[in-house]
């Protein structure tokens, strides 16, 4: 789902964003044009879609609304990436440019992003809001192990802002669910209840906390959650030095740790599945 498409934009500017885009996304083909944000989120204002010929997306925004917001969602994306997260966030850093619309002259994240995929917030206004929603509904399990892996991931990385329908994307392929927007990290600890959210959105919260059902050993869906946090601890436990290494190379976020950080297996299982509760 796009914005409206803006009109006279600067020819050298977009010359300069094509160039630059290009050379991180070798596979875009231009002429790109510009759109407004599609989002009411809080950065809207700060935020433009550069569409190519065939029609992929990146998005292209200043992420000022906290300091050191812009470098810090530019990690998120790089760690998620070496993790191989389900539709991590394929972020890049851009040095300004200048007259761009809304973001000129200041730095910005570039952000291409994934086939098919589509925020919350606009399964109701988008030709394929449908199909994922039915995709969910027939069978919410693969869903439910990438929402595990991003539960753990965001508590770890301090991911906030998750209550916000416009915050996660989902695809009907799988089905999949990932986050964008993540800037509000590595400041403080995740608001663990608003990882409820993408559960309660597609009516899942109460199957992942109920009992099993009757004559089933074990509830499936707790079972599927359960399945990708341990995924993704499995991936936190054998990088988690370099990860370490990394955090600390970055003033945006050398100061960050948290509790999820320290604790073993079973436990932060146990703790994050408990808090969905």
């Amino acid at each position: 789902m796009l914005g409206l498409q803006i009109p006279n934009v600067d020819a050298q500017s977009l010359n300069e964003l094509t160039v630059a885009l290009t050379g991180v996304w070798p596979g875009l083909t231009p002429p790109l044009l510009l759109h407004d944000s599609p989002g009411t989120h809080s950065n809207t204002q700060l935020h433009i879609v550069a569409v190519d010929s065939a029609g992929a997306c990146v998005g292209l925004k200043a992420a000022n609304r906290s300091a050191h917001g812009t470098q810090r969602e530019c990690i998120i994306s790089e760690i998620a990436s070496h993790f191989d997260m389900p539709l991590a966030p394929r972020q890049r850093l851009m040095a300004p440019i200048q007259n761009l619309p809304k973001i000129g002259g200041q730095d910005f994240v570039s952000n291409l992003w994934h086939e098919g995929a589509e925020a919350l917030d606009k399964l109701d206004k988008v030709p394929g809001g449908p199909a994922i929603r039915q995709a969910v509904s027939a069978d919410p399990e693969p869903l439910l192990v990438d929402y595990g892996e991003w539960l753990g991931f965001g508590l770890v990385f301090g991911i906030n802002d998750r209550h916000n329908a416009g915050n996660w994307v989902c695809t009907a392929h799988g089905p999949r669910i990932g986050v964008i927007d993540t800037e509000d990290s590595m400041t403080a600890a995740a608001v663990h209840g608003d990882y409820r959210f993408p559960l309660q959105f597609f009516g899942l919260l109460q199957g992942v906390n109920g009992p099993a059902a009757a004559g089933a050993l074990h509830n499936h869906q707790r079972s599927a959650v359960a399945r990708g946090l341990r995924r993704f601890y499995k991936k936190w436990a054998g990088n988690h030095k370099n990860v370490m290494r990394r955090l600390n190379q970055s003033p945006a976020c050398t100061a960050y740790r948290c509790n999820w950080m320290e604790l073993g297996h079973k436990a932060f299982v146990h703790q994050a599945l408990t808090g969905l509760a």
